[in-house]
């Protein structure tokens, strides 16, 4: 069965400014794409930060039986794989060298340091992302998608327990939105992967998560499958618009937005 990651009584702050307190989370199941939605300064690149160990916290963040909070960096690595929101533009590597930097960096128990196999991961990884024909270009010669997709190759290529990826989609085109997403649900439930996206666009979340979290001010204003999650009185407290859900032709929500709230037309 696959583990589940719970956060407890988690609070995260940058200097004097808490940004999240002591905010707990339904438990998040592996083998299901959870998205993590909320409006600009909700939090959530934060608590996903905090998720990867890349931003100190108190409280807990437990994978199953283990407490992640205050791990090595290398024996959190060997659990989670994080993607930044940002990918950096200026980086003297090929697409390939990239992927595998990231393979050896922090070394995986089936992998170790043997280069064949690393380096056949490495494009095994990149063939299933669909950037295959990429591998010997440059990095920085790349566009913002490219980029973004050899950035989710290289947490993809770890094969984490734990998968949590900071827009990874913000930077693609309609196609590869939804190339990448269904890549998502298909590798959650063939490795069994936690896997937490944070999105922007909602009608992506509501087409393609399994499960939907709604952050607001630090706190976790709704969550559960994204027809309980994404309703009209969710939206509007949260992101103040006046939306309608309608059912899509798959039987997802599809979310229509027709105003913004609390604004007095002239």
């Amino acid at each position: 069965m696959a583990e589940r990651l719970s956060v407890s009584d988690l609070t995260v702050g940058y200097r004097r400014r808490l940004v999240i307190d002591r905010l707990s989370l339904p438990p998040i199941g592996g083998g299901e794409v959870t998205a993590l939605i909320g409006p600009n300064g909700a939090g959530k690149s934060t608590l996903l930060r905090a998720l990867a160990g890349l931003q100190p916290a108190r409280g807990s963040v437990r994978l199953g039986g283990k407490e992640l909070l205050g791990l090595a960096p290398e024996r959190h690595a060997a659990h989670v794989s994080y993607m930044p929101q940002s990918v950096p533009a200026r980086v003297a590597l090929r697409v390939l060298e990239a992927v595998i930097s990231s393979l050896m960096a922090s070394p995986l128990p089936d992998l170790g340091r043997d280069s064949a196999a690393v380096r056949r991961r490495a494009m095994e990884t990149l063939d299933r992302v669909g950037i295959g024909d990429l591998a010997l270009e440059a990095l920085d010669e790349l566009s913002g998608g490219q980029r973004q997709l050899v950035s989710l190759a290289m947490s993809l290529a770890r094969n984490p327990q734990v998968l949590l990826l900071d827009e990874p989609t913000s930077a693609l085109d309609l196609h590869h939105q939804f190339r990448v997403m269904t890549l998502l649900s298909d590798l959650a439930r063939e490795r069994e992967t936690v896997t937490v996206v944070v999105l922007h666009d909602l009608n992506l979340a509501a087409a393609h998560a399994d499960r939907v979290m709604v952050l607001a001010g630090g706190r976790l204003a709704g969550h559960g499958t994204p027809l309980e999650a994404l309703t009209a009185d969710i939206l509007s407290d949260v992101y103040r618009v006046r939306a309608r859900i309608e059912n899509s032709a798959s039987g997802r929500p599809q979310i229509v937005v027709e105003g913004v709230t609390g604004v007095t037309a002239a």
